[in-house]
């Protein structure tokens, strides 16, 4: 039941790929012909590799969006499964999340690839600092993504209809939900949203103010220990709503 998926994820990493083919592409048309490499590169820094990373984290979740809706795909197409031998739901479900995890960490690796080398064309410096911390905290960013991964499996695992629709509406409607606090609203209002965010895996993101590239103002949450739980906790919690929600669908 796995290859079903397999050949889902792989046309998705396809088409990814070929994405991130054309943007170094572009990196390297802009090297040859712009002027960056001759008046912006003296004053680029390398980055820490977990800021770069935490960029990429951000990245790859629009990616695992594609995916996101693998359980919606697979109840709307009931004769796959019919022509098949009997496979437990539980395995067929756990199938499909570890064929799409493979995919998501496949699509992180060459989305830091990517970053590292373009960046590379554009300066003519190897752009990440490799500490023991910070590669540490390059693979805890990967939680961020699979609890946006399975936040959108939750919200649509029982849906034999409209699941890219739902996917691709959850992250405006995160980014408002995450904003909402800030706006000056009335207290309950604030408050009302701030408990939300909870469940929320865009408020694992955080902003810094100061620093003079991209890098240096989107990181992670994920770098300290509650973050790290908040994370596996909401995807323990999505997987099982999305498993009570597929599993409802299917009998």
């Amino acid at each position: 039941m796995w290859y079903i998926e397999f050949l889902r994820a792989r046309k998705a990493l396809s088409i990814y790929g070929l994405l991130l083919l054309v943007l170094f592409a572009v990196a390297v048309a802009f090297r040859v012909y712009g002027t960056f490499h001759r008046y912006g590169a003296d004053r680029f820094t390398p980055e820490p590799i977990e800021s770069l990373a935490a960029v990429g984290a951000f990245i790859t979740a629009i990616f695992a969006t594609t995916l996101a809706t693998s359980l919606a795909h697979h109840v709307a197409g009931h004769l796959e499964i019919a022509w098949t031998k009997p496979v437990s739901r539980d395995r067929f479900i756990f199938e499909i999340l570890l064929v799409d995890a493979l995919a998501i960490a496949v699509a992180y690796v060459a989305t830091l690839i990517c970053m590292i080398a373009t960046i590379l064309v554009f300066s003519g410096k190897f752009p990440a600092v490799f500490t023991p911390l910070g590669v540490a905290r390059t693979g805890l960013e990967l939680a961020f993504v699979f609890a946006f991964y399975m936040v959108i499996q939750a919200a649509t695992s029982g849906q034999r209809r409209f699941a890219g629709m739902i996917a691709g509406v959850t992250w405006p409607v995160l980014l408002i939900v995450m904003a909402t606090p800030s706006m000056g609203m009335p207290a309950p209002i604030t408050r009302f949203f701030q408990i939300i965010n909870y469940i929320n895996p865009i408020a694992l993101l955080s902003v810094r103010t100061t620093g003079d590239t991209i890098t240096n103002m989107v990181y992670l949450q994920m770098w300290s220990a509650p973050a790290v739980f908040d994370a596996c906790a909401l995807i323990v919690v999505a997987l099982a709503i999305a498993l009570v929600r597929w599993r409802r669908i299917e009998a």
